[in-house]
């Protein structure tokens, strides 16, 4: 199966999240709206960079230019990543279990895979998570043309991230590991909750500004 999702055409893609094929699905769309997010960071950056209006800010312009096209890139790669960590999962319930050996075989195989699903999503929060500062710092130095993109921005940035975690959430509920649940579910929540509460206060900035 062709999962290059990143070179499709939108039409192309959204053809394919419309299918009844298991991917792309929520997970890779939840890094799409990462990757819009930062290359709305960039598109504002590069609106601003260079403008004598701006100029005592342009080191810190050109900075955000250069961390937003790492994060764009690395959002474009978990389109696919995503995926990609699907396919063992969907193999794994495949498995056979007719006696008690091949249960636990394939139970085995179910909660290493489901470990292995959860990685692109969660590392889709922590790469959204970075974005965040990007548009912080946009909402006050940014081109006041570009403005209401750093709200875009914002609210692309949160639902990347609260997309992603249904995407966590619903492989944790499947885990033996009660361990490993408890401190993911930690540290994401930590991170959800604190991007809700920035992502919301630079939006609210900028609709003030408008």
């Amino acid at each position: 199966m062709d999962i290059t999702f990143y070179k499709l055409s939108i039409s192309e893609f959204c053809d394919k999240l419309y299918s009844k094929e298991a991917i792309p699905g929520g997970g890779s769309v939840a890094a799409l709206c990462s990757a819009m997010a930062s290359s709305l960071c960039g598109m504002v950056a590069n609106l601003t960079y260079g403008k004598k209006k701006y100029a005592e800010f342009e080191e810190d312009i050109k900075n955000i230019l250069d961390k937003s096209e790492t994060l764009k890139n690395k959002s474009i790669e978990l389109i696919n990543e995503d995926a990609e960590s699907f396919l063992p999962l969907a193999k794994a319930y495949s498995l056979s279990s007719s006696n008690e050996e091949e249960k636990n075989y394939k139970n085995k195989v179910i909660q290493n895979a489901l470990k292995e699903a959860v990685k692109p999503p969660v590392e889709c929060i922590r790469t959204s998570f970075e974005i965040i500062s990007l548009l912080g710092e946009l909402a006050e130095k940014g081109s006041i043309l570009a403005l209401s993109d750093v709200g875009v921005g914002a609210m692309c940035t949160l639902a990347a991230i609260k997309s992603a975690w249904l995407t966590v959430l619903i492989n944790l509920n499947l885990m033996d590991d009660t361990d490993y649940v408890n401190n993911l579910r930690t540290e994401m929540q930590i991170l959800i909750d604190k991007a809700s509460a920035e992502c919301y206060e630079i939006y609210s900035k900028v609709e003030e500004k408008l």
